[in-house]
């Protein structure tokens, strides 16, 4: 997970707090840019749901709890 696709991710929340899935198949990434991911999912109004395929591992793996 880099920068560009932290901003990416953040940028494309839903403004009408309608639910969000975020599919995830990471070997993991930057621990800043994880954290902000799931702050900004923590914080967001709408129900959000996670799924894994394959790997959620180091930084990602914050996402999916």
């Amino acid at each position: 997970m880099n920068v560009l696709l932290q901003m990416m991710f953040i940028s494309q929340l839903p403004e009408d707090n309608s639910p969000v899935e975020v599919i995830i198949n990471s070997g993991g990434g930057h621990v800043d840019a994880g954290n902000d991911i799931y702050a900004r999912l923590k914080g967001y109004q709408g129900e959000v749901s996670t799924k894994t395929f394959s790997l959620a591992v180091s930084a990602v793996s914050i996402i999916v709890v």
